[in-house]
C-alpha cells in the first residue's frame, strides 16, 4: 500500500456506559513498531522511525490512526480506520481539524487531519490488527500520557463535543437504542460536567418532541422500572441539520 509520509488520519472515539464518558484508545505492539513496516494497515500511526529505528515510546498508547493511503481520499480513510477499530459502517464521524505543529512528530514532518466519533459501546466489535497490543476504552478523566500529541486532540475534540450537544441532538449516538430519561439526562451532565435540574431538562426534550416513549419499561432493574424512549429519527434529523437551542 502506497501511502503519503506527512499526511496522516487520528481519530478520537467517544462512547457512553455506566454514567462515564470513555475514549478508545490502543496500545501499539512496540516490537513490532520498532521493526521494518513493509505493508502498514490503519493501526501504523507512522513509518518512519527516529534514526536507531526505534520508535520513541515505552509504552505507545494513542488514538487510532495512520498515514493516508495515496489512493484515498482522508474522509473515506477516516472511515476505514473507524470500521477496522469499531467493526461499524455507519457512525457519526466530524472532521475536528488539522494538528501541524512542526515537531509533533520529533522523527518526521507529519500534519494529522484528527476527526471525532461517537458511538455507543455496547454496539462495537472490536477487529484485529497485526500492530493492535490492546483496545479499550478510557474514561475520559484517567486518559493516560499518550504519542505525540494525541492528549491535546482529544482535549479539543472533548470541547468541541460539548459545544455539539448544546445546538445539535448529536448526544443520541451515544445511547442505546432504547433508553430512560434518566439515562439521557445522565448523559447530558456527565459530557458538559454539569448537574441539570431534572424537571427543567425533561420539559425541555418534551417541548422538541425529540424522543417517543415506546410504551415499553426497564427489566431487570433493581429499582423501580421506567419508562424507555426512543428518539425520533424525522426529527433528528431536521434538528441535526439546523441550530437549535439546548442550553441547560
Amino acid at each position: 500500500m502506497n501511502i503519503i509520509p506527512s499526511l496522516s488520519i487520528d481519530c478520537v472515539i467517544f462512547g457512553f456506559h455506566e454514567k462515564k464518558l470513555k475514549v478508545l484508545l490502543l496500545e501499539y505492539d512496540k516490537e513490532q513498531l520498532d521493526a521494518p513496516v513493509k505493508n502498514p494497515d490503519a493501526f501504523a500511526p507512522y513509518t518512519e522511525t527516529e534514526p536507531d529505528g526505534k520508535f520513541p515510546y515505552e509504552k505507545p498508547i494513542g488514538l487510532p490512526g495512520g498515514h493516508v493511503p495515496v489512493d484515498r481520499s482522508i474522509n473515506d480513510y477516516a472511515r476505514d480506520i473507524l470500521e477496522t477499530a469499531t467493526g461499524i459502517k455507519d457512525i457519526y464521524l466530524k472532521q475536528l481539524g488539522a494538528f501541524g505543529e512542526t515537531e509533533r512528530v520529533s522523527f518526521l514532518r507529519v500534519v494529522s487531519v484528527v476527526y471525532y466519533a461517537l458511538i455507543n459501546p455496547e454496539h462495537y466489535s472490536i477487529r484485529g490488527s497485526s500492530l493492535l497490543k490492546s483496545l479499550e476504552w478510557y474514561d475520559i478523566d484517567k486518559v493516560p500520557e499518550l504519542i505525540f500529541d494525541h492528549n491535546a486532540m482529544i482535549e479539543k475534540a472533548l470541547k468541541r463535543l460539548r459545544e455539539e450537544v448544546q445546538i445539535r441532538p448529536v448526544g443520541f449516538h451515544l445511547l442505546p437504542e432504547m433508553f430512560t430519561l434518566t439515562q439521557l439526562q445522565q448523559l447530558y451532565e456527565t459530557v458538559l460536567g454539569i448537574e441539570l435540574d431534572t424537571r427543567n431538562f425533561r420539559k425541555k426534550i418534551q417541548k422538541m418532541h425529540l424522543v417517543v416513549d415506546t410504551g415499553k419499561m426497564q427489566t431487570g432493574v433493581a429499582h423501580r422500572a421506567a419508562r424507555l424512549f426512543r428518539f425520533d429519527k424525522k426529527v433528528y434529523e431536521m434538528l441535526a441539520e439546523q441550530s437549535f437551542s439546548f442550553r441547560v
